[in-house]
């Protein structure tokens, strides 16, 4: 398979992330609606998508490239410059704020939201890996440390899928997750599809798998063919089913299957308008939407509470602020932060420093 870049898939990492803001949108501001509304309970289920799209770009980026320690160490800086910074700079904005609400003794609802003690797990990435009683600070970081923990795993399972092809790969993937169910279930926890701090690495774990499986099955169909309809009807498809509150199980199952029939569009069709200039700007604020929603979100409800009633076009409008003002932040925060460090603290100091002459070797005037 070509090195190229799936500019459609990066547009659909957007879009799933606007799922999951969707979901933390109606969770958060429940209070202030008449009813209650469970419209997008199912589409926290698109942190899944994101796990599967990471196993399946990163077996396109480094799977050929992984060959020993060094080559694995390099993978990890690479990956922690692309996710760490941001990540660092809102657990600090969330700290921040969370000393001057106990400075200022204010009451608020979500307690977790703000509680210090959360930061040393935060700060280190494995406030996902069953170590903690809460998500804590910027809660959607979870799944930031589900992949920190799946790209230390990531040399174990490309040797797995090595030696065991495809096929058994994803019946591996299968396994574990039926395993992790089995676990969970006698444990008294609640399903793996909503785990978060409670072992969200874990939920990681056949997600990711079956996205380098994906890959691996996709590169050996060169001549597999898939209409944009399809593709895009199949995504329509699973939001239908999120809409309409399928079995989760089914959901998950399902969303490995929607990533390969657009990867395999993008691969043999013309482009699609969502790899246009607009749709790819979008694509690479993905990332920073995901994670700057809940800051955005912390202060549209503060608005709500000094109001003294919200109504429902209340609600749409401040829904639609807090996406617009994500997306617009996470644009600046990859062109002036995210993306200048990912490539500084990315670099591979051995090249640079092959890249150097030394001054015995400069010839001078």
């Amino acid at each position: 398979m070509t090195q190229q870049r799936f500019h459609v898939l990066d547009t659909y990492r957007y879009l799933a992330a606007l799922g999951v803001v969707a979901y933390h949108l109606e969770t958060s501001l429940q209070p202030f609606l008449g009813h209650p509304t469970a419209i997008f309970e199912k589409m926290h289920l698109f942190v899944d998508f994101f796990f599967v799209l990471s196993g399946f770009v990163l077996m396109h980026n480094y799977g050929a490239r992984m060959h020993g320690f060094a080559d694995m160490r390099r993978f990890m800086r690479k990956r922690l410059a692309r996710v760490y910074p941001l990540h660092a700079l809102l657990t600090l904005v969330f700290m921040a704020m969370s000393v001057l609400i106990l400075v200022l003794r204010l009451k608020i609802d979500r307690s977790t939201t703000f509680d210090l003690a959360s930061a040393p797990a935060n700060l280190l990435l494995v406030h996902a890996w069953g170590l903690t009683g809460q998500n804590g600070l910027n809660y959607p970081s979870w799944s930031i440390s589900a992949e920190v923990f799946v790209y230390l795993m990531f040399p174990l399972f490309l040797l797995a899928l090595v030696r065991l092809g495809p096929w058994a790969t994803l019946a591996l993937a299968v396994g574990f997750a039926l395993l992790m169910g089995a676990w969970r279930d006698f444990e008294g926890m609640r399903s793996w599809t909503q785990a978060t701090h409670d072992f969200g690495n874990l939920r990681a774990v056949p997600s990711f798998m079956a996205g380098m499986a994906l890959h691996v099955l996709l590169g050996g169909r060169d001549r597999f063919k898939v209409s944009w309809w399809l593709a895009h009807g199949a995504a329509a498809g699973l939001v239908l089913l999120m809409l309409a509150k399928a079995p989760s199980l089914l959901i998950v199952a399902l969303i490995p299957g929607v990533i390969f029939l657009i990867a395999a569009a993008e691969l043999h069709q013309p482009a699609s308008l969502l790899a246009g200039p607009i749709a790819r700007k979008l694509g690479e604020a993905s990332y920073g939407t995901y994670l700057l929603h809940a800051l955005a979100l912390v202060f549209m409800v503060a608005a709500f509470k000094r109001m003294t009633t919200v109504s429902v076009p209340d609600i749409a409008l401040g829904s639609a602020i807090v996406i617009a003002l994500a997306t617009g932040l996470a644009m600046l925060s990859f062109r002036y932060f995210e993306n200048p460090l990912r490539i500084m603290l990315g670099r591979d100091p051995a090249k640079q420093e092959r890249k150097v002459p030394s001054l015995q070797a400069a010839k001078f005037p």
